[in-house]
């Protein structure tokens, strides 16, 4: 995990961790009609989420590169192609045994 990654992630725990030390937050407020450690704990919870997110798609994943190059679509049949390590088409010469 890179720096920005971690910064992304530790931005909502802090601001949960700092939720009993903030004066406009921790006090007999309410916000939308809400009590105020209410709003800020479901918006650090939505903030949450989206950091996982962002951290997930922005992550390098070295292990989906070998994915994508065992696994083609043929454009013109629209058929799954799966290669074998020489490289011929599975599905190709077994669709050409049953026809012959």
């Amino acid at each position: 995990m890179r720096k920005r990654h971690a910064a992304w992630a530790a931005l909502p725990v802090l601001a949960f961790f700092a939720t009993p030390y903030l004066p406009f937050v921790n006090g007999p407020h309410l916000w939308l009609g809400l009590p105020s450690v209410l709003v800020w704990a479901v918006l650090w919870t939505v903030g949450c989420t989206v950091a996982l997110f962002a951290i997930e798609r922005y992550a390098d994943h070295p292990e989906d590169d070998d994915e994508d190059v065992e696994h083609e679509v043929d454009v013109e049949h629209g058929d799954d192609l799966e290669h074998d390590g020489a490289g011929s088409a599975t599905k190709a010469a077994a669709a050409s045994e049953i026809t012959s």
